[in-house]
């Protein structure tokens, strides 16, 4: 199971704060060093409510070996102000 935070961004065009939540999706999988190593994605679409910034963002995540997470980041694919930021979310794995 994952759990994701939310992550906490600025548009940078007025300024004002965003709260973005994600969800991410298994993308791929395959075997590294004789364990299982697992690549999730997920992308969002966050319109700033004040001035109606669009910004496209994408997060990663790579779980190895299984339950830890080795490495993640998050990406602005397209920001109309071309200024916005969004912090990586805390990203926790466990067994049920």
């Amino acid at each position: 199971m994952i759990i994701i935070g939310k992550s906490l961004g600025t548009c940078g065009s007025c300024g004002a704060g965003l709260e973005v939540e994600w969800d991410l999706d298994l993308i791929n999988d395959y075997e590294k060093d004789g364990r299982i190593c697992n690549f999730y994605e997920s992308g969002v679409d966050v319109v700033c409510p004040k001035c109606g910034n669009h910004i496209e963002a994408k997060l990663w995540a790579i779980e190895y070996p299984e339950g830890v997470l080795e490495d993640s980041g998050v990406s602005i694919r397209s920001d109309e102000s071309g200024k916005s930021h969004i912090e990586e979310p805390l990203i926790e794995f466990f067994d049920l």
